[in-house]
């Protein structure tokens, strides 16, 4: 049901427009007229509202319950003035029903743009099971990716050989430390935000960076937060992963790479490890697919996201860019 309130001082007006939706939509609107934005304000379960343009002073109480606002007008033509939709105020009542249709539509709509706006980032954990496995390549072009679809990446490198700092056109010198301090971040060559931080065995350090990590989610400036981190049976890599929406593993097509995928799962079902909860949201994506010379992990529980063939001769940076334009990424994002 549509439930519409209708702010006019014209009592003749509101209550025909009222009566007519009693007879007709019953069953499809709920109508209530106010004299006043003052009695707007205090109602409840409104989707859209129906505002005079005499009476427009209620605009803004009302935009924090999804109300969608519409001004009625005495001009003879639908319209939008300064971003509101009008609707004009003397017209047969059957075409305001169709256009009551239009703005509930409309108003869903922003309804859920704006709630994918309040979400939280969503936090992925990209995971080496083996050393150049192609995860850092993979990590930035997700980046890249979820930047040009209008969504801020932020990539934190958590390895201790630097991440491919200098190959991404990006310093090593902006450190967890820093943002915290400062607010800074790096930026790579393709315009992605980026941090980086070295994994120590200092129990206090290692917590800094967990604490670092929420803060960053807390703040809500990125909608994607990607890890990029060598897998371990550690403690810190464990408080890592429950804190992750998702976690891919990059292998290579090769019996070396189905032996990580199983060795990973392996540590994920482990009783002892109490991770068993990494399953349902582990992805493989398979790097360097060559055809028939190329293994998988077929026996494996974790979902397969994708796949990456062969690239000969090309350089870290042509990689990112052309991993970037491939659609299974959106599979991760």
């Amino acid at each position: 049901m549509i439930r519409v309130a209708i702010v006019d001082n014209e009592y003749d007006f509101a209550a025909r427009v009222k009566h007519f939706f009693e007879e007709n939509y019953q069953e499809d609107f709920l109508i209530s007229t106010f004299n006043s934005c003052e009695e707007l304000d205090s109602a409840e379960e409104i989707d859209i509202a129906v505002i005079s343009e005499r009476c427009m002073a209620c605009e803004a109480g009302m935009n924090d319950k999804f109300v969608l606002i519409t001004i009625l007008t005495e001009d003879t033509v639908q319209s939008v003035n300064n971003g509101i939709p009008t609707i004009p105020k003397y017209q047969k009542a059957e075409n305001m029903h169709m256009q009551f249709i239009e703005l509930y539509a409309l108003r869903e709509k922003k309804k859920v743009e704006r709630e994918i706006e309040l979400m939280p980032p969503q936090l992925i954990v990209f995971l080496s099971a083996l050393p150049y496995s192609g995860t850092t390549t993979l990590a930035h072009a997700c980046a890249v990716r979820a930047n040009e679809q209008g969504k801020k990446s932020l990539v934190i490198s958590m390895k201790n050989a630097g991440g491919g700092d200098m190959a991404f056109g990006i310093s090593a010198d902006y450190t967890m430390e820093t943002y915290l301090e400062c607010g800074l971040t790096g930026s790579t060559a393709y315009g992605v935000d980026y941090l980086h931080v070295k994994k120590k065995f200092a129990h206090s350090y290692n917590e800094s960076i967990i604490n670092g990590i929420k803060k960053i989610i807390d703040v809500n400036v990125y909608k994607y937060i990607i890890l990029d981190i060598d897998f371990d049976y550690s403690d810190f890599t464990k408080d890592i992963l429950k804190l992750c929406n998702k976690t891919v593993i990059t292998v290579p097509c090769t019996i070396a790479g189905v032996n990580a995928v199983n060795a990973v799962e392996s540590a994920f079902k482990d009783a002892d490890n109490n991770m068993a909860y990494m399953m349902s949201k582990t992805g493989i994506v398979y790097n360097g697919i060559t055809g028939q010379n190329s293994h998988y992990a077929d026996n494996s529980e974790f979902a397969t996201v994708g796949g990456i063939k062969m690239v000969e001769n090309s350089g870290v940076r042509e990689c990112v860019s052309e991993i970037s334009c491939m659609k299974f990424l959106d599979n991760i994002l």
